[in-house]
Formats: C-alpha cells, structure tokens, sequence
C-alpha cells in the first residue's frame, strides 16, 4: 500500500501559517494592552497631582480623557490622594486579567 504524499508541504506550511498569524496577532494584542496601560498611568499620575492641588475642573478634564471603559476611582486619606485607573480589556470577547494603574500624591498645604 502506496500513500500519495503530495500536498503535504502545503498543507503543512498552510498550518504553520496559521500559528504564525495567531502569535503575531497576540503579540501585537499584548502590546496595545501594554500602551493603554501607560495611558491609564498617565491618567492616573495626573488625576492624582491635580485631585492633590485642589483642582476639580483639572480632575474631571483628565478623568475624561481616559481610554475607553476604564474606571477612575480617587481616595483621599491621611494627607494623600491615591488614583486608581482599572480596566478590563477583552480578548476576543472574553474578559482577562485586569489592568489597574495605580498613583498616589501627598496632598499640597493649602493655606
């Protein structure tokens, strides 16, 4: 008994391709979420210094510029202000692990 093994290179090369595109596209996923968590860092850092002056108008400018879907939350206690920015971005519709940035000010003396 004889098998036809033409084809195989291609079918082969055909999968491979597929895996390839598949990582190249979750590289490429994984280094978005990597630039919106730096925007919710920033967000957060300034939220922060601003909440920590006093600044209301400053806060809200800020906290609206945040990426889509993500959650501000502010504390102040004990002469600090702390910002949390979280979001939960999806993957092909499903939900992982989520992203929380997080900074934290002493507030200024006002005076």
């Amino acid at each position: 008994m004889q098998y036809d093994e033409r084809g195989m290179v291609t079918v082969e090369l055909a999968l491979i391709s597929i895996l390839v595109a598949g990582l190249v596209g979750l590289v490429g996923w994984l280094g978005l979420q990597l630039l919106v968590f730096d925007q919710c860092q920033l967000a957060a850092d300034e939220i922060a210094r601003q909440a920590a002056r006093g600044d209301s108008a400053a806060v809200a400018r800020v906290s609206a510029a945040v990426p889509p879907g993500a959650v501000v939350s502010v504390s102040d206690a004990d002469g600090a202000t702390t910002v949390v920015v979280t979001l939960a971005p999806r993957l092909l519709g499903v939900q992982v692990t989520e992203l929380a940035a997080r900074a934290t000010v002493l507030d200024e003396v006002r005076g």
